[in-house]
């Protein structure tokens, strides 16, 4: 789950930055993490960006909740990105976040982050049909479940399924209308809507 972080509620004036509503998403974040559920943050610049951003002063920083074990920044930066202007001014190293581990003494890419890329390789839930009781996924065989209690006649579900090739085998119970649709890059979605009630969702490579 992708979570936007208004860029105006997290520094609502240049290089003061609302603790309170940062605790607010990482509470949010957690909540999603005990229920298997991955969650990437993302600052909006535009909309989303504070009124002093237009004015004469702007601040050197951006600052994002500490990643916790549930949650992963996306974005990409560099040593001499604008945003580490305020490390360097402060007398610290910058350290960089996002798809690659980057070695800011020596100014060089040291490759990917393994873990995180391990992560945004395995399935996410788009969307489910109700509150979810229990999300499992094995990397070894590649193997997905997710179960929930009450739906809704007719709600609608959506997993993002990253493929190998095929689409995955779907075992089902309390689910109807289950197809597959193609993703971005070749990957799946899988899709369908609850009978209502307890329902069950296994995915695996053919």
């Amino acid at each position: 789950m992708r979570l936007l972080l208004s860029w105006s509620r997290v520094e609502p004036r240049p290089g003061a930055y609302d603790e309170a509503y940062l605790d607010e998403v990482e509470v949010f974040a957690r909540m999603l993490e005990r229920r298997g559920v991955y969650s990437i943050s993302i600052s909006t610049r535009t909309p989303g960006a504070p009124a002093w951003r237009h004015g004469p002063t702007r601040s050197s920083r951006a600052r994002i909740f500490p990643p916790s074990a549930g949650t992963a920044r996306r974005r990409r930066e560099a040593c001499g990105d604008p945003h580490k202007a305020g490390d360097v001014r402060d007398g610290r190293i910058p350290q960089v976040w996002g798809l690659f581990d980057v070695d800011c003494v020596a100014n060089r890419v040291r490759g990917w982050r393994g873990a995180l890329v391990d992560d945004l390789r395995r399935p996410v839930v788009r969307a489910a049909p109700d509150a979810i009781g229990e999300v499992i996924w094995d990397d070894a065989t590649r193997s997905f479940e997710m179960r929930g209690a009450g739906a809704r006649p007719g709600t609608s579900f959506a997993v993002f399924w990253p493929s190998r090739g095929s689409a995955p085998r779907a075992d089902t119970k309390g689910l109807r209308a289950v197809r597959f649709e193609g993703a971005p890059g070749g990957q799946h979605y899988v899709v369908g809507r609850a009978r209502g009630g307890a329902w069950e969702l296994r995915l695996r490579d053919r």
